[in-house]
């Protein structure tokens, strides 16, 4: 599977915007095979949808908890894929079959977390749906009015595009409930904080989001490759989070990327070099890191400590004196 990963990054990708949960994190070039098994949703691994297939029979691809995701939802999400990476995705069949079977897995997580989300009263309506559909769909230079149709050519549907959304709407409106309510920030933490501050006071800080590709030697071109064709991608329009969300294999990748505030000091030394010559709304890479490629975003900078002038603010008041009619310049 890594290896069809690998594949399926090498040619761009189509993901969805992921809403941001709050605070910083530092740097992840970790593939998720290193991440436990508890980091995620635990998902069994011999998940079979393979063997041949009988076109007089119809059954279900899989049953998750009564609902049914069929073949074909994994086709329509599949040619979604395809069509969005356009001419240049190029699979065998055993890839294609591999990469179906990655599909499949991310139609399971979709379904699990929109059955727990609405387990705890989170409905997404069809208004916040429409919104994201229309966002996404401009992002990726797409009429949103002929949007559907534009997927029901390629093979794919609005149906399957819209659950997607909702699943990412859902999953991370649940995560804040969850989360944020159970916070607890001790006085020996701010403390701990505010001296690394102090000691950091003037140095640069960054906002980053990153994109790590893992690579092994005999791939390392073609992922680079990849790398610059999502690049071009997001030069035309598409947000970098879309890439991240799906096809990034840090763990970042469940904020969209996003590293936070960090200092160039945590990086990596290719990335901190990278990171220095960056502006603000820059994308650089493929960077060879150890174990892949990295692709960064400069969301912003500052100084840590230091005031800075964007922050300014003006406080403005006015006097408004009338005069008679027939008053001179003079008078």
């Amino acid at each position: 599977m890594k290896q069809l990963y690998s594949r399926a990054v090498a040619y761009g990708a189509l993901a969805l915007a992921a809403a941001t949960l709050g605070g910083a994190l530092t740097a992840q070039t970790v593939s998720d095979s290193e991440v436990p098994a508890s980091a995620g949703l635990d998902l069994p691994k011999t998940l079979q949808i393979f063997g041949k297939a009988d076109p007089n029979v119809r059954k279900p691809t899989a049953i998750v908890n009564g609902t049914v995701i069929t073949g074909t939802d994994v086709d329509q999400r599949l040619a979604m894929i395809v069509a969005l990476n356009g001419a240049g995705m190029k699979l065998s069949d055993e890839e294609r079959d591999q990469l179906r079977l990655q599909v499949l897995r991310q139609l399971i997580d979709e379904t699990l977390q929109i059955q727990e989300a609405r387990a705890n009263d989170i409905l997404i309506t069809p208004d916040e749906i429409n919104q994201g559909v229309g966002r996404i769909a401009t992002n990726l230079g797409k009429d949103p009015r002929n949007f559907g149709e534009y997927l029901r050519s390629v093979g794919s549907s609005e149906t399957s595009f819209r659950r997607q959304i909702e699943g990412e709407l859902a999953w991370n409106r649940l995560m804040r409930r969850r989360v944020e309510p159970y916070v607890n920030v001790g006085d020996e933490e701010v403390k701990s904080i505010i001296e690394r501050l102090q000691a950091a006071r003037g140095t640069e800080e960054y906002h980053l989001k990153e994109i790590y590709l893992a690579a092994t030697p005999d791939r390392a071109a073609a992922v680079a490759e990849a790398g610059r064709k999502m690049i071009d991608q997001m030069r035309k329009g598409a947000p970098f989070e879309y890439f991240a969300r799906n096809y990034s294999e840090a763990t970042t990748r469940a904020v969209g990327g996003d590293l936070g505030w960090v200092r160039t000091a945590v990086l990596p030394a290719e990335l901190a070099n990278a990171t220095q010559g960056m502006q603000v709304g820059e994308v650089v890479g493929p960077v060879q890191v150890p174990g892949g490629f990295s692709i960064l975003y400069l969301a912003d900078r500052r100084q840590v400590l230091t005031a800075d002038p964007r922050d300014a603010t003006l406080n403005l008041r006015q006097l408004t004196v009338r005069f008679s009619e027939g008053t001179t310049q003079a008078q």
